[in-house]
Protein backbone atom coordinates (compact mmCIF):
# COMPACT_ATOMS: atom_id res chain seq x y z
CA UNK A 1 0.00 0.00 0.00
CA UNK A 2 1.15 3.70 -0.56
CA UNK A 3 -0.38 6.92 0.16
CA UNK A 4 -0.93 9.68 -2.19
CA UNK A 5 1.51 12.82 -1.55
CA UNK A 6 -1.02 15.15 -2.44
CA UNK A 7 -4.75 13.91 -0.97
CA UNK A 8 -3.45 11.10 1.53
CA UNK A 9 -5.61 8.39 -0.11
CA UNK A 10 -4.33 4.94 0.57
CA UNK A 11 -4.12 2.69 -2.40
CA UNK A 12 -2.67 -0.27 -4.29
CA UNK A 13 1.04 0.82 -5.78
CA UNK A 14 -0.16 1.97 -9.22
CA UNK A 15 1.19 5.03 -11.55
CA UNK A 16 -1.36 7.64 -10.44
CA UNK A 17 -4.08 8.43 -7.70
CA UNK A 18 -7.31 6.78 -7.56
CA UNK A 19 -8.56 9.44 -5.59
CA UNK A 20 -7.52 12.61 -7.51
CA UNK A 21 -5.43 11.47 -10.34
CA UNK A 22 -1.85 12.43 -9.11
CA UNK A 23 0.98 10.54 -10.67
CA UNK A 24 2.46 7.97 -7.99
CA UNK A 25 5.34 7.00 -9.15
CA UNK A 26 7.65 9.13 -6.37
CA UNK A 27 5.23 8.47 -3.87
CA UNK A 28 6.47 5.78 -1.33
CA UNK A 29 5.61 2.92 0.67
CA UNK A 30 4.10 3.93 4.26
CA UNK A 31 3.96 1.44 6.93
CA UNK A 32 1.74 1.95 9.52
CA UNK A 33 2.49 1.67 12.51
CA UNK A 34 0.84 1.48 15.88
CA UNK A 35 0.25 4.60 17.34
CA UNK A 36 2.17 4.14 21.16
CA UNK A 37 0.29 5.97 23.54
CA UNK A 38 1.58 8.73 25.39
CA UNK A 39 3.93 7.86 28.49
CA UNK A 40 1.78 8.53 31.64
CA UNK A 41 3.51 10.82 34.33
CA UNK A 42 3.50 8.85 37.19
CA UNK A 43 3.76 10.54 40.52
CA UNK A 44 5.51 8.78 42.90
CA UNK A 45 4.30 7.77 46.47
CA UNK A 46 3.99 10.34 49.39
CA UNK A 47 6.78 10.07 51.60
CA UNK A 48 7.37 11.48 55.10
CA UNK A 49 10.16 14.12 53.19
CA UNK A 50 7.71 15.54 50.28
CA UNK A 51 4.27 14.84 52.38
CA UNK A 52 3.19 18.55 54.45
CA UNK A 53 1.02 18.02 57.19
CA UNK A 54 -1.83 20.54 57.06
CA UNK A 55 -2.02 22.32 60.63
CA UNK A 56 -5.86 22.86 61.48
CA UNK A 57 -6.24 26.47 62.90
CA UNK A 58 -7.10 26.02 66.52
CA UNK A 59 -10.40 28.15 67.11
CA UNK A 60 -10.49 29.63 70.44
CA UNK A 61 -13.09 28.48 72.52
CA UNK A 62 -15.39 30.83 74.16
CA UNK A 63 -15.39 31.12 78.10
CA UNK A 64 -19.15 29.88 78.70
CA UNK A 65 -19.11 31.62 82.14
CA UNK A 66 -17.84 35.07 80.82
CA UNK A 67 -20.00 34.81 78.16
CA UNK A 68 -23.02 34.20 80.64
CA UNK A 69 -22.22 37.06 83.16
CA UNK A 70 -22.13 39.26 80.24
CA UNK A 71 -25.24 38.36 78.92
CA UNK A 72 -27.30 38.83 82.38
CA UNK A 73 -25.24 41.83 84.03
CA UNK A 74 -24.87 43.63 80.46
CA UNK A 75 -28.14 43.48 78.87
CA UNK A 76 -30.44 43.85 81.80
CA UNK A 77 -30.22 47.28 81.44
CA UNK A 78 -31.19 47.37 78.29
CA UNK A 79 -33.79 45.13 78.58
CA UNK A 80 -35.08 47.40 81.47
CA UNK A 81 -35.19 50.45 78.83
CA UNK A 82 -37.47 48.17 75.96
CA UNK A 83 -39.82 47.07 78.71
CA UNK A 84 -40.03 50.69 79.52
CA UNK A 85 -40.90 51.55 75.56
CA UNK A 86 -42.67 48.69 74.60
CA UNK A 87 -43.84 45.99 77.75
CA UNK A 88 -46.55 43.99 75.93
CA UNK A 89 -43.53 42.71 73.34
CA UNK A 90 -41.51 41.65 75.83
CA UNK A 91 -42.91 38.18 76.79
CA UNK A 92 -40.67 35.82 75.44
CA UNK A 93 -38.97 33.03 77.15
CA UNK A 94 -35.78 34.51 76.64
CA UNK A 95 -36.63 37.22 78.92
CA UNK A 96 -37.80 34.83 82.15
CA UNK A 97 -34.59 35.21 84.30
CA UNK A 98 -34.94 38.80 83.76
CA UNK A 99 -38.67 39.06 83.94
CA UNK A 100 -38.10 36.92 87.58
CA UNK A 101 -35.16 39.60 88.49
CA UNK A 102 -37.91 42.93 88.34
CA UNK A 103 -40.92 40.86 89.92
CA UNK A 104 -38.68 40.32 92.87
CA UNK A 105 -37.39 43.93 92.74
CA UNK A 106 -41.10 44.90 92.61
CA UNK A 107 -42.00 41.89 95.65
CA UNK A 108 -39.17 44.26 97.70
CA UNK A 109 -40.21 47.64 97.50
CA UNK A 110 -43.72 46.44 97.85
CA UNK A 111 -43.11 45.05 101.23
CA UNK A 112 -40.39 48.02 102.00
CA UNK A 113 -42.36 50.94 101.68
CA UNK A 114 -44.98 50.30 104.76
CA UNK A 115 -42.23 49.64 106.60
CA UNK A 116 -40.90 52.45 106.43
CA UNK A 117 -44.61 54.53 106.54
CA UNK A 118 -45.09 52.79 109.35
CA UNK A 119 -41.68 53.71 111.16
CA UNK A 120 -42.01 57.29 110.20
CA UNK A 121 -45.35 57.11 111.69
CA UNK A 122 -44.21 55.79 115.02
CA UNK A 123 -41.44 57.90 115.10
CA UNK A 124 -44.20 60.99 114.91
CA UNK A 125 -46.57 59.60 117.10
CA UNK A 126 -43.25 59.22 119.78
CA UNK A 127 -41.76 62.59 119.25
CA UNK A 128 -45.65 63.81 119.79
CA UNK A 129 -46.42 62.08 123.12
CA UNK A 130 -42.86 62.71 124.06
CA UNK A 131 -43.55 66.49 123.94
CA UNK A 132 -47.27 65.72 125.14
CA UNK A 133 -45.81 64.24 128.33
CA UNK A 134 -42.96 66.74 129.22
CA UNK A 135 -40.83 63.80 128.33
CA UNK A 136 -42.53 61.62 129.87
CA UNK A 137 -42.40 58.87 127.39
CA UNK A 138 -39.51 57.89 125.87
CA UNK A 139 -38.13 54.80 123.86
CA UNK A 140 -38.50 54.31 120.27
CA UNK A 141 -40.93 51.30 118.53
CA UNK A 142 -39.21 51.83 115.23
CA UNK A 143 -39.87 48.41 112.75
CA UNK A 144 -36.76 46.74 112.28
CA UNK A 145 -35.03 44.40 109.83
CA UNK A 146 -37.19 41.44 111.30
CA UNK A 147 -40.76 43.13 110.58
CA UNK A 148 -39.45 44.09 107.06
CA UNK A 149 -38.70 39.84 106.41
CA UNK A 150 -41.82 39.15 107.98
CA UNK A 151 -44.11 41.61 105.91
CA UNK A 152 -41.89 40.19 103.21
CA UNK A 153 -42.34 36.59 103.38
CA UNK A 154 -46.41 37.43 104.07
CA UNK A 155 -47.18 39.74 101.45
CA UNK A 156 -44.38 37.62 98.92
CA UNK A 157 -46.34 34.35 99.44
CA UNK A 158 -49.53 35.88 98.74
CA UNK A 159 -48.35 37.61 95.59
CA UNK A 160 -46.69 34.10 94.16
CA UNK A 161 -49.84 32.14 95.18
CA UNK A 162 -52.15 34.62 93.09
CA UNK A 163 -49.50 34.91 90.11
CA UNK A 164 -49.70 31.58 89.98
CA UNK A 165 -53.20 30.75 90.46
CA UNK A 166 -53.42 33.57 86.92
CA UNK A 167 -50.98 32.15 84.77
CA UNK A 168 -52.54 28.54 84.91
CA UNK A 169 -55.53 29.73 83.75
CA UNK A 170 -54.05 31.67 81.27
CA UNK A 171 -52.33 28.86 80.24
CA UNK A 172 -56.01 26.82 80.40
CA UNK A 173 -58.06 29.33 79.20
CA UNK A 174 -55.65 31.43 76.88
CA UNK A 175 -52.67 31.00 74.84
CA UNK A 176 -49.65 31.15 77.28
CA UNK A 177 -47.43 28.36 76.30
CA UNK A 178 -45.68 27.69 79.45
CA UNK A 179 -45.48 29.50 82.86
CA UNK A 180 -41.61 31.00 81.87
CA UNK A 181 -43.57 33.12 79.05
CA UNK A 182 -46.19 34.48 81.55
CA UNK A 183 -43.74 36.10 84.18
CA UNK A 184 -40.93 37.12 81.40
CA UNK A 185 -44.11 39.04 80.13
CA UNK A 186 -45.18 39.82 83.96
CA UNK A 187 -41.51 41.30 85.01
CA UNK A 188 -41.72 43.66 81.64
CA UNK A 189 -45.15 44.80 83.46
CA UNK A 190 -43.39 45.34 86.32
CA UNK A 191 -40.59 47.32 85.65
CA UNK A 192 -42.94 50.02 84.49
CA UNK A 193 -44.28 49.94 88.64
CA UNK A 194 -41.19 49.49 89.47
CA UNK A 195 -40.25 52.76 88.62
CA UNK A 196 -43.20 53.98 90.14
CA UNK A 197 -42.70 52.73 93.56
CA UNK A 198 -38.81 54.41 93.58
CA UNK A 199 -40.57 57.54 92.97
CA UNK A 200 -43.13 56.59 96.06
CA UNK A 201 -39.84 55.38 98.15
CA UNK A 202 -38.12 59.05 97.25
CA UNK A 203 -40.96 60.89 98.51
CA UNK A 204 -41.72 58.46 101.74
CA UNK A 205 -37.90 59.44 102.58
CA UNK A 206 -38.83 62.91 101.61
CA UNK A 207 -41.44 63.51 104.40
CA UNK A 208 -44.24 63.74 101.66
CA UNK A 209 -46.11 60.83 103.27
CA UNK A 210 -49.32 61.70 103.13
CA UNK A 211 -48.66 61.88 99.12
CA UNK A 212 -46.49 59.38 98.95
CA UNK A 213 -48.85 56.71 100.99
CA UNK A 214 -51.89 57.68 98.49
CA UNK A 215 -49.46 56.87 95.56
CA UNK A 216 -48.41 53.49 97.24
CA UNK A 217 -52.00 52.67 97.70
CA UNK A 218 -52.62 52.82 93.86
CA UNK A 219 -49.55 51.39 92.96
CA UNK A 220 -49.79 48.42 95.24
CA UNK A 221 -53.41 48.08 94.04
CA UNK A 222 -51.91 47.76 90.21
CA UNK A 223 -49.30 45.83 90.65
CA UNK A 224 -51.33 42.88 93.16
CA UNK A 225 -54.54 42.80 90.71
CA UNK A 226 -54.57 44.62 87.84
CA UNK A 227 -51.46 43.75 86.21
CA UNK A 228 -51.77 39.94 86.45
CA UNK A 229 -55.56 40.46 85.00
CA UNK A 230 -54.44 42.38 82.11
CA UNK A 231 -51.63 39.79 81.62
CA UNK A 232 -54.19 36.83 81.62
CA UNK A 233 -56.77 38.88 79.23
CA UNK A 234 -53.51 39.35 76.54
CA UNK A 235 -53.42 35.88 76.49
CA UNK A 236 -57.57 35.40 76.32
CA UNK A 237 -57.69 37.76 73.41
CA UNK A 238 -55.72 35.48 71.48
CA UNK A 239 -57.80 32.48 71.84
CA UNK A 240 -59.70 31.15 68.79
CA UNK A 241 -62.30 29.34 70.03
CA UNK A 242 -62.99 30.35 74.02
CA UNK A 243 -64.30 33.73 75.04
CA UNK A 244 -62.01 36.25 76.43
CA UNK A 245 -64.88 37.63 78.15
CA UNK A 246 -65.82 34.11 80.18
CA UNK A 247 -62.19 33.70 81.06
CA UNK A 248 -61.91 36.70 82.32
CA UNK A 249 -64.97 36.34 84.85
CA UNK A 250 -63.58 33.03 85.81
CA UNK A 251 -59.98 34.27 86.36
CA UNK A 252 -61.57 37.17 88.63
CA UNK A 253 -63.79 35.43 90.73
CA UNK A 254 -61.32 32.88 91.53
CA UNK A 255 -58.42 35.23 92.26
CA UNK A 256 -61.29 36.91 94.95
CA UNK A 257 -62.29 34.07 96.28
CA UNK A 258 -58.40 33.60 96.62
CA UNK A 259 -58.14 37.11 98.05
CA UNK A 260 -60.58 36.59 101.14
CA UNK A 261 -59.12 33.17 101.93
CA UNK A 262 -55.68 34.08 101.92
CA UNK A 263 -56.26 37.35 104.08
CA UNK A 264 -59.15 35.64 106.26
CA UNK A 265 -55.80 33.52 107.69
CA UNK A 266 -52.86 36.10 107.57
CA UNK A 267 -54.22 39.36 107.70
CA UNK A 268 -54.21 39.21 112.25
CA UNK A 269 -50.35 38.12 112.06
CA UNK A 270 -49.79 40.95 109.40
CA UNK A 271 -51.50 43.57 111.06
CA UNK A 272 -49.51 42.14 114.32
CA UNK A 273 -46.48 42.66 112.67
CA UNK A 274 -47.38 46.57 111.40
CA UNK A 275 -49.31 47.78 114.65
CA UNK A 276 -48.27 50.00 117.32
CA UNK A 277 -49.29 48.07 120.47
CA UNK A 278 -45.82 48.65 122.00
CA UNK A 279 -46.50 52.29 121.47
CA UNK A 280 -50.14 52.29 123.01
CA UNK A 281 -48.47 50.08 125.83
CA UNK A 282 -45.88 53.02 126.76
CA UNK A 283 -49.05 55.52 126.83
CA UNK A 284 -51.20 53.14 129.11
CA UNK A 285 -54.06 53.54 126.55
Amino acid sequence: MITCTKCGLEQPASNFCGGCGAPLAQAKEVKKEPVQPEAQQVTPPPTTENVHHAQPKQSKKPNITMESLKQHSGNYWHYFVETLKHPSKMGDVRYFNFGLISTIISLILYALIPVIFANKMINSLYGFANAFSNGAVSGSGLLGIGTFIRVFLYLGIFYVLLVAIILLLSRKLGTMENMKQGIAQLGAFNNVLNVAFLVTLVLLLLNSVAFAFLLYALIALVFVYLVPLFLASHYFMKHPTKDAFISFLITIITTLVYVVIYYSIFFDKISNDMNLSSFFDLMNL
